[in-house]
């Protein structure tokens, strides 16, 4: 990463050259058009019939994503619909991305009532397939901080090769349209933090109580992953 990338996104952090705050719409704001419904509800059927469901090469059971059931049945399954990315603009997309952050932990604190099962869904319709690329870019810029702020950031599109935490050999980070997903982190996120320091000292400081009074099951392996990232950083 180049060191004029690096300033810009801790300027960009700061609120300086800021387009974006707090969640801010799209031009149009919430003016719905064809396209848009369109948009909206390839997304909706993405999160019902892919994100909510069990998947043969998952590596584990249950479904694909263990928050959604739960974020789509208290209705905090959120689209926010930035049509007017139309090129790979790293500014433009940091700034849409800290914009929401913002406004996921301001207007959807996880103090309120199912306020933690809010989820974020950014979405590009109109960035070209050719520069998805730069959605993994800014996700390896981007996640260290974000986490460290209890905000977990994820990346989709098409043709994703990323893999699933479980199976190496699952593309699972694929969507109809190209997006991001933002959402307060939860103790079950060890699984994507364990081997970030800055990422792991932040959990480990909301959540080592919990390790602490056996509140945490080890089905999946949490338990296990917490203590070797634990030795790994040698904290106590």
């Amino acid at each position: 990463m180049n060191l004029s990338n690096v300033i810009g996104r801790r300027l960009q952090q700061r609120g300086i050259g800021r387009r974006y705050r707090n969640g801010a719409s799209a031009p149009g704001g919430n003016i719905l058009t064809p396209s848009r419904i369109a948009w909206a509800n390839e997304m909706m059927r993405w999160a019902d019939e892919f994100i909510c469901q069990p998947h043969p090469m998952l590596g584990r059971k249950g479904p694909v994503c263990p928050f959604m059931q739960k974020t789509m049945r208290v209705d905090r399954y959120l689209i926010a619909l930035h049509d007017e990315v139309r090129d790979p603009d790293v500014w433009r997309l940091r700034d849409i991305v800290f914009s929401h952050a913002e406004g996921l932990k301001k207007n959807f604190p996880e103090t309120d009532p199912e306020g933690a099962f809010t989820g974020l869904v950014i979405v590009f319709p109109l960035l070209p397939a050719s520069d998805l690329g730069v959605l993994d870019e800014l996700h390896s810029q981007l996640k260290s901080d974000l986490m460290a702020h209890d905000v977990m950031l994820s990346p989709f599109y098409a043709k994703s090769v990323k893999p699933s935490i479980s199976n190496p050999e699952f593309h699972v980070f694929q969507s109809p349209l190209p997006c991001f997903v933002l959402r307060h982190v939860d103790v079950r996120d060890i699984v994507f933090l364990g081997n970030n320091p800055l990422a792991f000292a932040r959990y480990h400081a909301r959540f080592a109580e919990k390790f602490r009074d056996n509140k945490v099951s080890n089905e999946f392996g949490y338990v296990d992953r917490y203590n070797e990232a634990k030795a790994r950083y040698s904290v106590r």
